[in-house]
């Protein structure tokens, strides 16, 4: 299954298109390279005093900040930070802080990653995680490439059927893995659409949202998910597969939005 994605960036300045990062300067893998250490918080603290010594600087603050400390492309980095609920997105996670809150004026409190696999899936949100990935500092938006998770370990995961374990945690983000029951795409009329827009629910608001939708089961319960089909090849019956999203409960109905972003299992 194809898996790609857009990234999202501190949310109020950085947006792009990931790609794959490397260092042309240097012959030395990422493997070979010194890696900086790092935690989140770290960053914020980074940009803020960066900010408040410039206030008039407007926009590559990130960037910018970043630079004056002695980061440059192609560093390693080893970051840690937090798991949240977000909007889930292919192969990209954000990394969160402690600290930085939306009074600061700029919403300075995350750090995108981006990695080959969507593994990102599979942590529930909460979980204080480590990656070790390759600076990007192209176009004045810094986001770490390649990353690799290095806690929790999450090579090669078995697969663990979750539908029953988190099919009553209405209103929780969880990480929901089943067997794949059916899948097909979300073809909404236009008098269904307008019966949709009356209602004005959650639900009716997802499905007029998202492209797909299929089942999960575990053979006793089912989840239904939605997606975003941006970038997901069609998904069969049989398939075992990992989503994310918020647990709703609607008219009787349990399921997830689960953004763009699916992690299959061999």
């Amino acid at each position: 299954m194809k898996k790609a994605g857009l990234l999202i960036l501190f949310p109020l300045l950085l947006c792009l298109t990931a790609c794959n990062a490397s260092d042309p300067g240097t012959g030395a893998s990422e493997e070979e390279k010194e890696a900086k250490v790092m935690h989140v918080d770290e960053l914020i603290t980074l940009f803020e005093d960066y900010r408040d010594a410039h206030p008039e600087q407007k926009g590559k603050i990130g960037f910018d900040a970043m630079e004056e400390a002695g980061y440059k492309m192609g560093d390693v980095i080893e970051l840690t930070g937090y798991m949240r609920q977000e909007k889930h997105t292919s192969g990209t996670f954000n990394l969160y802080g402690t600290i930085g809150t939306d009074d600061l004026g700029y919403r300075y409190y995350s750090f995108s990653c981006h990695a080959g696999k969507p593994l990102h899936l599979l942590i529930p949100v909460g979980t204080e995680v480590t990656v070790r990935g390759t600076l990007v500092m192209d176009g004045g938006l810094p986001w770490l490439g390649d990353c690799v998770f290095l806690t929790p370990t999450l090579d090669e995961p078995a697969y663990k059927s979750s539908v029953s374990d988190v099919w009553e945690k209405n209103g929780e983000e969880c990480v929901v893995t089943g067997e794949v029951t059916s899948y097909e795409e979300n073809i909404i009329s236009d008098e269904e659409r307008e019966k949709l827009e009356e209602k004005g629910t959650s639900l009716a608001d997802t499905i007029m949202q998202t492209t797909h939708k299929g089942v999960l089961s575990d053979g006793e319960r089912e989840i239904t998910f939605f997606l975003q089909k941006n970038y997901i090849e069609k998904l069969e019956p049989g398939d075992k597969i990992t989503v994310k999203g918020v647990v709703s409960k609607e008219d009787g109905l349990v399921y997830v939005n689960a953004g763009d972003v699916v992690y299959e299992y061999e």
